[in-house]
């Protein structure tokens, strides 16, 4: 049993080795996949109570209070766990950082949810449990009394009780109950969080709390969930092999993101192809027209098909076809992770400092709200793609805060209408607080547009955002099943030539 106990022990140190060297090919471990994360919370919760068994009671950690089946069972798990890890490691060496990323989470998060279960069974179901009887146990031994006392022998203090007191182990007890009385998820990882601190007080206690920094990454305040949105859409390779020019897909959601792109993932409606899109930050999705069900990537971008047959890897330009504008809104509202306020197709905007050029021709302005995070605050943005003059080829996406009260610039009166109140044209003037910053003259073709225009302008720049008049979109979270393992099969495409002007997608 010492040899399968310190098998136990060593795997679980070589598991959480083996999970940061993958988590590291993502720069910072914010930007890996969820299940990712969610199996390292589990294996690093598995590491840190076996060294605070070895610091409680003997100074190794001991595992005697477990049965051999349920010592071997985790054993076999780590196991899997391991090999897993070592292929993804040993496969990554010479890859594009960014394909590791994509076919990583393709290939094995199905097999992580199921050992992350695993795992996270065998700490709350056998090895905390057959802990608390045994340690408590030890708590009410009694060393016999010796009947005669000799000062000049030196005792060893007895160091089969432990440091963990009565109390302290009825409450985890108590725990454990609540957590197996527990139905739905969010209890559940409720529960696991309370036990994970208790667990993470009394190694405060014991001298083993060494300040990491992601601690709250470690032992979440709330659960984490993956959720898919879904927005039907038929995806175009044009300069793709045959059988993936024409993919039917309708599941969507961010897989990862770094300081250079978002990380899209998409699969069809049985989860037997997925897709994986890497879209480079500055890079906004571009549709023609209010109405409009196509959106369009101008530049290459890095495609990861996974079907049956593997992995095929393409760099191209991407092309989707919705089946509706909800699904067209909230392919993009997920993407930029934003929420979409509105749209509006003007004649003609000019901009400039001092004299005013035209940067672009009925081309659609559309307003942005984003909800404040961690380190990123709430900003209302207006975007639109710079079609004419000498800067062309990209978006340009406007702060909302930084721009004066809109002013209506009144219709030109001739003489007949002398005296008469002026009537307002569909011009729409954009003065920014900062007088060395560029204004905006926007022209639409009826004063009724520019009144709706500077009426929403207006309650987004307020704080107030009202969906869009004409594109609503309902969020629609679906269960994500995962693609088969298949095998690995890499095609690099030259992209197809486009007369259709570039454009960016805005961090």
């Amino acid at each position: 049993m010492a040899e399968l106990a310190l098998g136990v022990v060593s795997l679980t140190f070589q598991v959480v080795s083996l999970v940061n060297s993958v988590i590291d090919s993502f720069d910072r471990i914010q930007n890996a996949p969820q299940e990712l994360r969610d199996f390292r919370q589990g294996v690093v919760r598995l590491q840190r109570h076996f060294e605070f068994l070895g610091a409680d009671v003997s100074g190794v950690p001991d595992l005697g209070f477990l049965h051999v089946d349920d010592a071997t069972a985790i054993e076999e798990t780590l196991t899997l766990c391991k090999d897993l890890l070592q292929q993804q490691v040993n496969r990554q060496e010479g890859m594009v950082t960014k394909v590791v990323r994509g076919v990583w989470t393709l290939r094995n998060s199905q097999k992580l949810v199921k050992y992350k279960n695993q795992i996270n069974d065998h700490y709350t179901q056998i090895i905390l449990p057959s802990w608390l009887r045994w340690i408590s146990a030890r708590n009410y031994y009694q060393p016999p009394q010796q009947e005669y006392f000799d000062p000049t022998v030196e005792v060893e203090p007895d160091d089969r009780s432990s440091l963990v007191s009565a109390q302290q182990l009825q409450s985890m007890s108590q725990s454990l109950d609540e957590l197996r009385a527990a139905y739905s998820r969010e209890e559940i990882e409720h529960r696991l969080f309370e036990i994970d601190n208790q667990v993470r007080a009394w190694r405060v206690e014991l001298g083993l709390d060494d300040g990491v920094e992601d601690d709250d990454y470690l032992f979440p305040r709330r659960p984490s969930t993956l959720s898919y949105e879904y927005a039907p859409t038929t995806l175009y390779l044009e300069s793709a092999p045959p059988q993936h020019r024409k993919i039917r897909l309708e599941r969507l959601h961010i897989m990862a993101r770094d300081d250079e792109s978002r990380i899209l993932q998409y699969q069809d409606h049985d989860a037997t192809i997925h897709v994986t899109h890497i879209v480079p930050f500055g890079s906004i999705p571009w549709t023609p027209e209010l109405s409009s069900k196509r959106v369009s990537f101008l530049k290459d971008h890095l495609i990861t098909v996974v079907d049956g047959e593997g992995y095929h890897l393409y760099r191209l330009h991407p092309k989707y076809k919705f089946h509706d504008q909800d699904a067209c809104e909230k392919f993009q509202s997920t993407l930029r992770e934003r929420d979409f306020c509105g749209a509006y197709e003007p004649v003609e905007i000019k901009m400039g400092s001092r004299s005013l050029r035209t940067v672009a021709r009925r081309q659609l302005i559309r307003f942005w709200h984003r909800s404040g995070q961690q380190n990123v605050p709430t900003t209302n943005t207006m975007t639109f793609y710079k079609s004419s003059g000498s800067q062309t080829g990209f978006h340009e996406e406007l702060n909302l805060a930084d721009f004066e009260p809109i002013n209506m610039l009144p219709r030109r009166r001739s003489l007949s209408g002398f005296g008469k109140k002026p009537a307002e044209s569909g011009l729409v003037e954009l003065y920014p607080y900062n007088p060395n910053s560029k204004r905006l003259n926007i022209k639409f073709e009826t004063s009724e547009e520019a009144a709706d225009f500077k009426q929403r302008f207006d309650s987004i720049q307020r704080g107030t955002y009202p969906p869009p008049p004409s594109i609503r979109s309902e969020s629609r979270n679906t269960g994500s099943s995962l693609a088969p393992t298949p095998s690995l099969k890499t095609s690099l495409t030259s992209p197809t030539s486009s007369t259709a002007p570039s454009d960016l997608m805005a961090k």
